[in-house]
């Protein structure tokens, strides 16, 4: 699990805006991030040795234009249950948007 409202990835610090997945001794996750008003997708797994940070990278980060966008995104990589879970928490948040032209939340 994401903890904070931050994450640090290769030097620049991204605002998590929601995440959610399968926790427990491995686990699976999904966020959507934000950096200079730009969306981003990200989704890691591992151990709990190791956090989400520790094994994503820039280039594992896919822009979305929206909301809706990241949740289908992560159909294809956590549990529907998960899903609804992370589209929940997007949906509270809204209508916040992002600075660039054609990205909203």
């Amino acid at each position: 699990m994401i903890y904070g409202t931050e994450l640090k990835i290769d030097g620049n610090t991204y605002e998590v805006i929601a995440s959610a997945g399968e926790y427990d001794y491995s686990w699976h996750e999904a966020a959507l991030l934000r950096l200079d008003g730009q969306l981003y997708f990200a989704e890691s797994s591992g151990c709990s040795c190791y956090g989400f940070e520790d094994n994503v990278s820039a280039s594992d980060l896919e822009p979305v234009r929206n909301w809706q966008e990241a949740v289908e995104k992560a159909k294809d990589c956590i549990a529907d249950e998960h899903v609804a879970t992370f589209a929940e928490r997007l949906a509270e948040i809204r209508p916040a948007s992002s600075s660039v032209p054609g990205v909203t939340l």
